[in-house]
């Protein structure tokens, strides 16, 4: 894996995670881990 195929893939895993996490909070899911609620803040 190139240096190049490997910072696009991480790219596109970051910016998967920061819509379903603008997504969580445009849709007002919650999380739970292990029995404690996820503030929006700390996400």
């Amino acid at each position: 894996m190139t240096i190049r195929t490997f910072c696009t893939l991480a790219a596109a895993i970051f910016v998967l995670i920061a819509l379903l996490q603008l997504i969580r909070i445009v849709m007002g899911w919650s999380v739970t881990l292990n029995g404690v609620d996820v503030p929006f803040w700390a996400s």
